[in-house]
Protein backbone atom coordinates (compact mmCIF):
# COMPACT_ATOMS: atom_id res chain seq x y z
CA UNK A 1 0.00 0.00 0.00
CA UNK A 2 1.39 3.25 -1.20
CA UNK A 3 0.82 6.20 1.71
CA UNK A 4 0.55 9.32 0.82
CA UNK A 5 -0.76 11.17 3.68
CA UNK A 6 -0.45 11.83 7.28
CA UNK A 7 -3.01 11.93 10.08
CA UNK A 8 -2.95 12.54 13.79
CA UNK A 9 -4.46 9.88 16.37
CA UNK A 10 -5.90 12.09 18.79
CA UNK A 11 -8.41 9.47 20.93
CA UNK A 12 -10.19 6.48 20.66
CA UNK A 13 -13.33 4.72 21.68
CA UNK A 14 -16.20 1.95 21.13
CA UNK A 15 -19.58 2.71 19.33
CA UNK A 16 -21.72 0.11 18.77
CA UNK A 17 -19.57 -2.45 19.97
CA UNK A 18 -17.24 -1.52 17.50
CA UNK A 19 -13.73 -0.07 18.88
CA UNK A 20 -12.05 3.29 16.35
CA UNK A 21 -9.76 5.75 16.24
CA UNK A 22 -10.82 8.91 16.44
CA UNK A 23 -8.06 10.54 13.64
CA UNK A 24 -7.72 14.40 13.24
CA UNK A 25 -6.95 14.94 9.79
CA UNK A 26 -4.91 17.70 7.84
CA UNK A 27 -7.05 19.16 6.14
CA UNK A 28 -9.26 21.52 8.10
CA UNK A 29 -12.30 21.72 9.82
CA UNK A 30 -14.48 21.93 6.76
CA UNK A 31 -13.62 18.17 6.15
CA UNK A 32 -15.15 14.84 7.93
CA UNK A 33 -16.88 15.41 11.81
CA UNK A 34 -15.10 19.33 11.58
CA UNK A 35 -11.78 18.10 10.52
CA UNK A 36 -12.25 14.23 12.24
CA UNK A 37 -13.83 11.02 11.64
CA UNK A 38 -13.65 7.61 13.31
CA UNK A 39 -11.69 4.79 11.92
CA UNK A 40 -12.10 0.75 12.91
CA UNK A 41 -9.50 -0.07 15.30
CA UNK A 42 -7.24 -3.49 14.08
CA UNK A 43 -8.09 -3.43 9.91
CA UNK A 44 -5.27 -1.07 9.01
CA UNK A 45 -8.07 0.68 6.78
CA UNK A 46 -6.28 3.22 4.51
CA UNK A 47 -2.78 1.88 5.71
CA UNK A 48 -3.60 3.56 9.50
CA UNK A 49 -1.15 0.95 10.99
CA UNK A 50 1.26 0.60 7.85
CA UNK A 51 3.91 3.50 8.91
CA UNK A 52 2.93 4.48 11.81
CA UNK A 53 5.43 7.23 14.04
CA UNK A 54 5.60 9.12 17.31
CA UNK A 55 8.40 11.99 18.61
CA UNK A 56 10.42 10.81 20.86
CA UNK A 57 11.65 13.44 23.01
CA UNK A 58 14.61 13.93 25.30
Amino acid sequence: MDVNHAVLAVGYGIEDGVPYWLIKNSWGADWGDKGYFKMEMGKNMCGIATCASYPVVA
